[in-house]
């Protein structure tokens, strides 16, 4: 059975429109929210080459995400968080409440501890010919001691 709209189609706050042979798929609003709910087997899936999610508005990006390439995820329309094709990008303070693990062995950064556990050599390294690696310890701000320096 096929139905075909000439005009837009009003229907009131409780009343779900329903899609598939066992209503898998409905579209309503409550009165207070507005939903697209899958109940059925399977996945909800949205097919687009380019796909954003953006506020009502129009006017903020929530999320956008490209074939073959990068998503991203914004806060208060600014991109914080980039897939690329090497990894991730982060822009401003990544805030890990665990521990970071780099690498196939599982070199630990967290709050506290920074441990290499590959089966090499581990380095500290300071990429700038003629600068010191310093090691420093903080009461506060104005009370920071340097008790090694490494030139």
């Amino acid at each position: 059975m096929s139905i075909k709209f000439k005009d837009n189609s009003t229907r009131p706050d409780g009343l779900k429109s329903f899609f598939g042979d066992a209503n898998d798929l409905a579209i309503y609003h409550d009165g207070s929210n507005s939903y697209i709910k899958e109940t059925g087997t399977g996945n909800l899936e949205i097919l687009a080459d380019s796909l954003s999610l953006l506020n009502a508005a129009g006017s903020e990006y929530y999320a956008r995400f490209y074939t073959n390439g990068s998503a991203y995820l914004y806060h208060n329309g600014v991109a914080k968080l980039n897939t690329t094709s090497t990894g991730v990008e982060v822009t401003g303070t990544a805030d890990v409440s665990s521990q970071v693990l780099v690498g196939t062995a599982s070199s630990i950064f967290a709050e506290n501890n920074l441990r290499f556990k590959s089966a090499g050599a581990a380095y500290i390294d300071h990429n700038t010919v003629g600068q010191s690696i310093k090691f420093r310890l903080s009461n506060s701000s104005s009370l920071d001691v340097t008790p090694l320096e490494i030139t």
